[in-house]
């Protein structure tokens, strides 16, 4: 795992246990008043726009993008939108997707659409094809998808739970807007990502995104999510103890970028 990657997992943590509490306290010994949970979170890197190919590391961490593997603290992965992972041999790896899950514009990830997105990340992540060197993908069910590695990987799994891989976006959808030349910032309402969180704004400060109620795992637990860049450490610090933030990213040091 790269450094940069082991970073995101930290923040990942720190994210997950605020969702799991539906809101964090800003200190002081007043409890928090009763309220629609909310979460406002401040990270030193900004979000420049929802593409995929150069943005879509930073979705796992809050919420908007899924993965097909779930990372986890063991260092074994665990199924997230797949359901099950399988190896009936040492170079072949059987994906099996969760039922019901679909793009945020309603589009269902289908076993030929998870073929289609693994073919075109093993073409445009140049990490994603050193890491598995001719490789293929092929719909081999409803559900379900083969891949095949020219040789032994049993790394797949955590390849598939690294977010700088394949993040689970609708490919059909991202190439159409690559091919009409449309600027990046139309992706923000082509509803690309199965995640539970949609992002309904996003600007050179703040990103802004709500629950999504027909998400394949239920329905989200926060009615509202809002991302501050404060690209200053300390800046970050004052904002949860003035309260205009809940929890402060990398609070010691700026980790080193993208």
């Amino acid at each position: 795992m790269s450094r940069r990657s082991l970073v995101h997992r930290l923040a990942a943590c720190a994210v997950v246990l605020a969702f799991a509490a539906g809101c964090a306290t800003t200190g002081g010994s007043e409890p928090a008043p009763a309220g629609p949970p909310t979460l406002t979170l401040a990270t030193g890197f900004a979000i420049e726009d929802l593409d995929p190919l150069e943005s879509g590391y930073w979705g796992p961490e809050f919420g908007y993008v899924e993965l097909l593997m779930r990372p986890e603290r063991g260092g074994d992965p665990t199924p997230w939108v797949l359901q099950e992972l399988t190896a009936p041999s040492p170079t072949t790896w059987v994906l099996r997707l969760r039922e019901g899950v679909a793009f945020q514009n309603g589009t269902a990830l289908t076993g030929a659409a998870l073929a289609d997105l693994l073919t075109f990340q093993l073409a445009e992540n140049p990490d994603l094809a050193a890491a598995l060197p001719g490789a293929t993908a092929t719909a081999t069910g409803p559900l379900e998808v083969t891949l095949t590695t020219a040789r032994p990987a049993p790394n797949v799994p955590a390849i598939l739970a690294d977010e700088s891989m394949v993040p689970v976006y609708d490919v059909a959808a991202y190439r159409a807007h690559r091919d009409s030349g449309a600027p990046a910032a139309d992706l923000l309402t082509a509803g690309l990502y199965t995640g539970p969180y949609v992002v309904d704004s996003l600007d050179g400060a703040t990103m802004q995104l709500s629950p999504r109620p027909d998400h394949w795992g239920g329905e989200p637990a926060l009615d509202d999510l809002t991302l501050r860049f404060v690209p200053e450490a300390g800046a970050r610090i004052q904002a949860v103890q003035a309260g205009e933030a809940d929890i402060a990213l990398y609070p010691r040091r700026r980790p080193p970028g993208p």
